[in-house]
Protein backbone atom coordinates (compact mmCIF):
# COMPACT_ATOMS: atom_id res chain seq x y z
CA UNK A 1 0.00 0.00 0.00
CA UNK A 2 3.03 2.20 0.86
CA UNK A 3 4.44 2.09 -2.68
CA UNK A 4 0.78 2.94 -4.01
CA UNK A 5 0.48 6.08 -1.76
CA UNK A 6 3.95 7.51 -2.50
CA UNK A 7 3.18 7.18 -6.19
CA UNK A 8 -0.43 8.91 -5.75
CA UNK A 9 2.19 11.69 -3.62
CA UNK A 10 4.21 11.76 -7.06
CA UNK A 11 1.60 12.39 -9.14
CA UNK A 12 0.05 15.03 -7.10
CA UNK A 13 3.19 16.64 -7.04
CA UNK A 14 3.84 16.41 -11.10
CA UNK A 15 0.22 17.70 -11.98
CA UNK A 16 1.04 20.97 -9.27
CA UNK A 17 4.20 21.71 -11.09
CA UNK A 18 2.51 21.19 -14.39
CA UNK A 19 -0.62 23.47 -13.24
CA UNK A 20 1.75 25.46 -12.12
CA UNK A 21 3.24 26.18 -15.59
CA UNK A 22 -0.34 26.50 -17.19
CA UNK A 23 -1.31 28.92 -14.64
CA UNK A 24 1.65 31.17 -15.54
CA UNK A 25 1.11 30.29 -19.42
CA UNK A 26 -2.89 31.65 -19.24
CA UNK A 27 -1.43 34.69 -17.09
CA UNK A 28 0.96 35.68 -19.76
CA UNK A 29 -2.32 35.29 -22.38
CA UNK A 30 -4.25 37.24 -20.10
CA UNK A 31 -1.82 40.31 -19.83
CA UNK A 32 -1.55 40.19 -23.67
CA UNK A 33 -5.11 40.70 -24.49
CA UNK A 34 -5.41 43.53 -21.64
CA UNK A 35 -2.61 45.38 -23.64
CA UNK A 36 -4.35 45.25 -26.89
CA UNK A 37 -7.61 46.69 -25.23
CA UNK A 38 -5.05 49.37 -23.66
CA UNK A 39 -4.15 50.36 -26.73
CA UNK A 40 -7.43 51.12 -27.92
CA UNK A 41 -8.43 52.25 -24.23
CA UNK A 42 -10.98 49.84 -24.40
CA UNK A 43 -12.44 47.59 -21.87
CA UNK A 44 -13.79 45.13 -23.88
CA UNK A 45 -13.71 43.55 -27.60
CA UNK A 46 -16.29 44.93 -29.81
CA UNK A 47 -16.57 41.83 -31.47
CA UNK A 48 -17.24 38.43 -29.62
CA UNK A 49 -15.60 35.06 -30.44
CA UNK A 50 -16.54 31.57 -31.64
CA UNK A 51 -14.65 29.10 -30.06
CA UNK A 52 -15.58 25.61 -30.28
CA UNK A 53 -19.24 26.43 -30.83
CA UNK A 54 -19.82 28.72 -28.20
CA UNK A 55 -19.74 32.17 -27.81
CA UNK A 56 -17.40 34.13 -26.00
CA UNK A 57 -16.93 38.11 -25.28
CA UNK A 58 -13.44 39.44 -23.95
CA UNK A 59 -13.55 42.40 -21.70
CA UNK A 60 -12.32 43.98 -18.59
CA UNK A 61 -13.47 43.86 -14.86
CA UNK A 62 -12.80 46.16 -12.34
CA UNK A 63 -11.28 43.98 -9.59
CA UNK A 64 -13.46 45.71 -5.65
CA UNK A 65 -10.83 47.08 -3.48
CA UNK A 66 -12.07 45.57 -0.51
CA UNK A 67 -11.85 48.71 1.76
CA UNK A 68 -14.44 50.54 -0.76
CA UNK A 69 -13.38 53.33 -3.58
CA UNK A 70 -11.61 55.51 -0.96
CA UNK A 71 -9.46 55.60 2.08
CA UNK A 72 -11.25 56.90 5.23
CA UNK A 73 -8.01 57.94 7.19
CA UNK A 74 -7.05 60.73 4.56
CA UNK A 75 -10.95 61.44 3.77
CA UNK A 76 -11.13 62.56 7.74
CA UNK A 77 -9.52 65.77 6.09
CA UNK A 78 -13.05 66.59 4.39
CA UNK A 79 -14.42 67.61 8.05
CA UNK A 80 -11.94 70.88 7.76
CA UNK A 81 -12.87 71.75 4.76
CA UNK A 82 -16.67 71.44 4.21
CA UNK A 83 -19.43 73.29 6.51
CA UNK A 84 -21.36 71.20 8.76
CA UNK A 85 -24.36 71.43 6.50
CA UNK A 86 -22.27 69.86 3.85
CA UNK A 87 -20.60 67.63 6.37
CA UNK A 88 -23.61 66.21 7.33
CA UNK A 89 -24.69 65.62 3.50
CA UNK A 90 -21.65 63.04 3.00
CA UNK A 91 -20.58 61.70 6.21
CA UNK A 92 -21.97 58.22 7.39
CA UNK A 93 -22.25 58.45 10.92
CA UNK A 94 -21.14 55.24 12.97
CA UNK A 95 -24.02 52.19 12.60
CA UNK A 96 -24.50 48.78 14.31
CA UNK A 97 -26.11 45.64 12.59
CA UNK A 98 -24.61 42.58 14.59
CA UNK A 99 -21.42 44.70 14.60
CA UNK A 100 -20.46 47.83 14.90
CA UNK A 101 -19.86 50.08 11.93
CA UNK A 102 -16.99 52.71 11.88
CA UNK A 103 -18.62 56.36 10.41
CA UNK A 104 -17.43 56.66 6.67
CA UNK A 105 -17.82 58.82 3.76
CA UNK A 106 -20.21 58.08 0.46
CA UNK A 107 -18.34 58.11 -1.93
CA UNK A 108 -20.51 59.15 -4.56
CA UNK A 109 -22.13 62.45 -2.78
CA UNK A 110 -18.36 63.59 -1.74
CA UNK A 111 -17.23 63.17 -5.39
CA UNK A 112 -20.18 65.13 -6.66
CA UNK A 113 -19.86 67.62 -4.16
CA UNK A 114 -16.47 68.04 -4.43
CA UNK A 115 -16.85 68.48 -8.21
CA UNK A 116 -19.03 71.02 -7.35
CA UNK A 117 -16.98 73.00 -4.72
CA UNK A 118 -13.45 71.82 -6.16
CA UNK A 119 -10.12 73.52 -4.84
CA UNK A 120 -8.95 71.63 -1.31
CA UNK A 121 -11.63 69.10 -1.14
CA UNK A 122 -11.18 67.81 -4.48
CA UNK A 123 -7.74 67.55 -3.97
CA UNK A 124 -8.45 65.71 -0.44
CA UNK A 125 -11.26 63.49 -2.25
CA UNK A 126 -8.76 62.91 -5.28
CA UNK A 127 -5.64 61.89 -2.85
CA UNK A 128 -7.92 59.19 -1.31
CA UNK A 129 -9.08 57.38 -3.89
CA UNK A 130 -8.03 53.62 -4.59
CA UNK A 131 -5.91 52.64 -7.59
CA UNK A 132 -8.07 50.82 -9.50
CA UNK A 133 -7.55 47.45 -11.07
CA UNK A 134 -8.87 45.31 -13.72
CA UNK A 135 -8.66 41.85 -14.78
CA UNK A 136 -9.09 40.13 -18.40
CA UNK A 137 -12.48 37.59 -18.07
CA UNK A 138 -13.01 35.46 -21.23
CA UNK A 139 -17.02 34.40 -20.55
CA UNK A 140 -19.56 32.49 -22.32
CA UNK A 141 -22.28 34.20 -23.96
CA UNK A 142 -25.61 32.34 -22.91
Amino acid sequence: MNASVEEIVRTIIKKRKEQEVLDIAIYDLERQLSGILDIDNAMKFADPFFVEGKTYVVKKVKIPNPSGTFDQSILQKVREVLSPNNHEIVYKKPWEETKKHPGKYDGVKLSALAKQVGGELLEIVEESRFPVRYVTKIMEVK
